[in-house]
């Protein structure tokens, strides 16, 4: 008898222990244990030992234990989740297997909660199932992670395709920084021979017409290099401000006798008068590139096409939220470009900006429009980004950094008439023997005289040996060897009050920065030479003529 009460102490011990081990495990894993019959419903006498109280769907959701018995448990389940949960339980009792899902849960503070569900069968020795057993696990932190990571994966995409897509940029700028300063002289000899050509001849001269389509073909070449340029960021922005609500109501004004009578057009422009740091030639030209791409986005059908021009907005946010290239905490003006076109799939989405990149059929386009716009955006320390949807539409938003507010009702200054030469000297040193000829006679014929050099170091030994006689110094930048910045710090050497202009046909921001460090002002770009050089030469003379004494 004593040994019986031995063996039985020793089972109830050996269960005791193996149930404080199983409590245990349960509150080490912070998982719900759960307890159904074979239909789900919740087993009103499955009440949880104290130990484990609060990992129970009661203490979990906040709702009573009774009013969890039956079905009742699925108040706590978001309505959205209630199918696919009763779709998982009727598969585990038709085909006995596990039940593996995962719903939302109302927790007691109110928050839905991500858990997964898991599950067995209770089945006696002849296989019938007379229960179901299994946990709850609270998944929302992992998920959070999961959907955390999710995000930095798809920033860092976005990171690495914004890196693909400067790379191309800065591969494409250095080839077109390497043709365009000899591509622009020849540019500049064209188009200047044919405009001395042209003063030469009569209106009625014959040849006049075939010389007219010479300039024409020039002014395009010379645009296509600017444009290359200019979306491949290899041509500093020139300084602007631009007040914007009556630039682009002008440029509208403009445009719409260009669009077809199937578009709609709605021009809205902002309350608020603002400026913006983009020059109008180069506004226009954005405004225009996009309004004809929601013109053939349209394809003949009706449609509609909005311009808006916003209020000032602050970029506020992340830096990361916001488009790339705006700035938290800078003003900015928007403008907004919205098509009811055919809208764009996401793989030419991203890739509209690319150079070269078009949709168009053979000849009807080269790709260059919208990478012009985003350089030009770029240039000027905008942004701009797209949000498209096929068969919806296209909404393209510029961000322009602002001026000065009182810029924005600023008046356009006029040009002035450039003026002939009273016989001032000019010395002109270019190594291309073609534009070093075209520039001598383009200035002589001006009024001026004009001594000309194709090797700088001649040039150098020239003034040293009669710096007085010079007025002007004219000196291109890209020079075999000697470069013009060389050549005027030697210049400067000899006479440090020399007035110098330089030109060249290809200019990098960091030539510009060095050029006004050494009070050059704003380098001269090829083929603009002909007008903007008369025009600098006959300022910088003036000043002489103004700090000469006046002869009686």
């Amino acid at each position: 008898m004593h040994r019986e009460e031995r063996d039985i102490k020793s089972l109830w011990a050996a269960i005791a222990d193996r149930e404080a081990r199983l409590l245990a495990l349960v509150k080490a894993s912070a998982q719900i244990v759960w307890v159904t019959d074979k239909d789900g419903s919740v087993l009103s006498d499955a009440e949880p030992p104290p130990e484990i109280a609060e990992l129970t769907w009661s203490a979990f959701t906040g709702l009573s234990q009774q009013s969890l018995q039956g079905s009742g448990w699925l108040t706590a389940l978001h309505p959205d989740d209630l199918q696919s949960v009763a779709a998982a339980i009727r598969r585990a009792q038709m085909t006995g297997a596990p039940i593996d899902t995962e719903f939302r849960v109302r927790h007691r503070s109110g928050e839905w909660r991500s858990m997964l569900c898991r599950g067995s069968a209770v089945v006696t020795d002849t296989g019938q199932v007379i229960g179901w057993i299994g946990t709850c696990t609270d998944v929302s932190a992992v998920r959070r992670t999961e959907a955390a990571y999710r995000e930095s994966q798809q920033r860092l995409e976005a990171a690495e395709e914004s890196l693909r897509q400067a790379q191309k940029m800065q591969a494409l700028g250095t080839l077109a920084g390497g043709i365009a300063h000899d591509f622009n002289n020849l540019l500049l000899a064209i188009s200047g021979n044919v405009q001395l050509a042209m003063s030469d001849l009569d209106e009625s001269h014959p040849t006049r017409a075939a010389l007219v389509e010479i300039a024409k073909a020039s002014a395009r070449a010379s645009d296509l290099v600017r444009r290359i340029l200019t979306f491949s960021a290899s041509q500093p922005a020139t300084a602007a401000i631009t007040p914007l609500q009556p630039a682009v109501a002008e440029i509208m004004t403009l445009l719409r006798s260009s669009i077809p009578p199937n578009v709609r057009l709605h021009l809205q422009l902002g309350s608020e008068a603002v400026a913006c740091t983009l020059g109008e030639a180069e506004l226009h030209q954005v405004i225009a590139n996009l309004v004809n791409n929601g013109i053939q986005a349209l394809a003949g059908r009706d449609g509609s096409l909005e311009i808006e021009v916003a209020n000032e907005v602050t970029g506020e946010g992340d830096a990361s939220e916001l488009p790339h290239g705006v700035a938290p905490g800078k003003r900015y003006a928007l403008i907004v470009i919205r098509d009811s076109g055919c809208g764009m799939d996401a793989a030419t989405r991203s890739r509209i900006f690319e150079p070269f990149f078009t949709t168009k059929p053979t000849g009807k386009g080269i790709g260059l429009g919208l990478a012009v716009v985003h350089g030009i955006v770029r240039g000027c320390g905008g942004a701009i980004a797209v949000t498209s949807e096929l068969g919806v539409g296209t909404t393209f938003t510029i961000w322009l950094p602002l001026a000065a507010r009182s810029a924005a009702v600023q008046q356009p200054a006029t040009r002035a008439t450039a003026a002939l030469g009273r016989g001032e000297h000019i010395l002109y040193v270019d190594d291309d023997e073609a534009i070093n000829f075209l520039i001598q006679r383009l200035l002589t014929k001006a009024g001026y005289r004009v001594t000309g050099c194709e090797d700088p170091t001649q040039a150098r030994s020239l003034f040293a040996a009669q710096a007085n006689d010079f007025d002007v110094v004219v000196t291109d930048l890209a020079m075999p060897a000697m470069n013009g910045f060389d050549l005027i710090q030697q210049l400067r050497a000899v006479r440090s009050d020399i007035p110098i202009i330089m030109t060249s046909g290809y200019v990098r921001e960091s030539d510009q920065e060095l050029a006004s460090s050494l009070g050059i002002g704003r380098i001269i770009l090829k083929p603009d030479t002909i007008d903007e050089l008369g025009r600098e030469v006959d300022a910088r003379c003036k000043q002489l003529r103004s700090r000469r004494p006046q002869t009686p």
